[in-house]
Formats: structure tokens, sequence, C-alpha cells
């Protein structure tokens, strides 16, 4: 596992709430990588500081609140009974709140980042190959066809545009466990990776599904140094990472949704 899927995992890591293997792997990264073993410390410090922030009373809170019920006067002070179950009422509320509210934006971050940190790690493995070698090669016919034999009957892409394109080739490619269609092109002489995969194989992503629920057919984060987009189109999950702006990978993405 590379350093880019271990962060991306760390609260999750933190909070036991991966499965045992990739829990496994996590720690197994982490005895040999300093770097990650580091950043785990700095997030685990993070997230205990803020618990202990938030379980923290402060120092004269409760007497400011007896304080406040009581100048409401006789009637107040013959409910004063009450503030007995009333402080502690309060307390767990805002507690509750501000835990939620620290879960959710840490699940956030992480939703973000799952289905962006697995295509940019096979982007990065690509520009490792020698001359940037990749098997297929071809028109965007011959490549279609190619990938409805060899992946999905369900493939669908812009011929035409991937013809146009300067495209370096493709194949089929092994995103955490799922089948995809991997192409590669060149935008502003950068490469660029195109990633095609089953709506269905969304269950694999769940931060990237919760995401197109909530937001539609398009999301988008960054991956440093990447950027990520993706565009379900067809039955279809077109994905773009690569160097360059969000506008540059989104209109890619966009001209190879094929017609109809």
């Amino acid at each position: 596992m590379d350093c880019r899927k271990v962060r991306s995992y760390l609260s999750l890591y933190l909070d036991s709430e991966l499965s045992p293997e990739t829990t496994f792997d996590i720690s197994q990264h982490l005895e040999e990588c300093e770097d990650c073993r580091v950043a785990a410390e700095r997030e685990g410090k993070l997230e205990a500081l803020l618990k202990a922030r938030l379980l923290d009373e402060e120092s004269g809170d409760a007497e400011r609140w007896r304080s406040a019920l009581e100048s409401g006067g006789p009637k107040a002070r013959r409910r004063n009974f009450s503030s007995h179950w009333l402080y502690p009422a309060i307390a767990a509320g805002l507690l509750l709140v501000a835990v939620t509210t620290l879960y959710a934006w840490r699940r956030g971050r992480h939703q973000e980042l799952d289905l962006a940190a697995a295509v940019a790690s096979a982007h990065e493995e690509f520009l490792g190959r020698p001359n940037h070698a990749y098997s297929i090669s071809g028109t965007g016919d011959s490549v279609v066809s190619y990938f409805q034999r060899a992946l999905s009957p369900g493939f669908r892409l812009n011929a035409g545009e991937w013809s146009e394109c300067a495209h370096l080739g493709g194949n089929v490619c092994m995103v955490q466990g799922v089948r995809t269609a991997h192409l590669v092109c060149e935008s502003d002489a950068e490469p660029v990776s195109v990633f095609w995969l089953s709506v269905s194989d969304l269950s694999s992503f769940p931060g990237a599904a919760a995401r197109l629920k909530s937001e539609g057919t398009y999301i988008h984060c960054s991956v440093k140094p990447y950027e990520f987009c993706a565009q379900e189109a067809g039955g279809g999950l077109i994905v773009g990472v690569g160097r360059g702006s969000e506008e540059q990978l989104r209109a890619l993405i966009e001209s190879l949704i094929p017609p109809g």
C-alpha cells in the first residue's frame, strides 16, 4: 500500500473502522515508513486534543449557569431543583453536536479521497513504466471494441473524440480490486489518465458513491499533485486524473461521453 492511500485512510485506521486486511496493511506500512508514521502520530494527537477539549468543562461554567437561572427571580428559584438535571443535559447536548460535527467532517474528508487516491496511484504506476508503455493502442473504434470484449459489454466511449486525442494507449487495470478500463492521453504535454468503471462497482468506493448521491452526476476533488473529477454517464463512470486544472479535466471526460 502506498503513502497516498495510507494517508487517506488514517482517520478510519485510528478509529478502527477498517477491515482487518486493510488495517494490517496500514500497520505494516507505518512500521516501514517514518513519514507516514509521523503523520499518523500527528493525527492521533489532534484527535486526542479535540476529544479532551470537548469533554473538559471550562472552570466556572456551572456557576455561570446557576447565576443565569437564579437571576430569573422567585419563580426560577422555586424551579431550581430541576437544575440538577438541566446542567448535564445541556452539556450532553453540546457534546453530541460537537462530536457529530467532527465525525461528519472527518468522514467527508475521507470520502473525497477514496476513489481519487486509488486512481491517482494507478496513474503514478503508469508513469513509472518505461517510456510510458501500455499495450493497447489504435483508433477509437478498436479501443472500444477491445474493452467491450475484455471488460464489459456496457463499456461506452466517444470513439471519434478518443481518436482525436493524443492518446498513449490503454489497458484493463485493477483499481482497489475493481477491473477498470484505463486509457492515457496527453493534455498540454502532460499525461492524463481516464478510467471507466461500471456504476455497479462504486460499492467498492463508498466515499465517491455517497458524494455522487448527494451532489448529482459529477464530482471533483484535489489529490495533490493532481486534480480528480468523475462524471456518471450511461451506466458507467468516466474518471479523469492528472495535472492541470479541473476545467481541463472536466472538458476532456465530457468530450468522451458517448452521444445519446
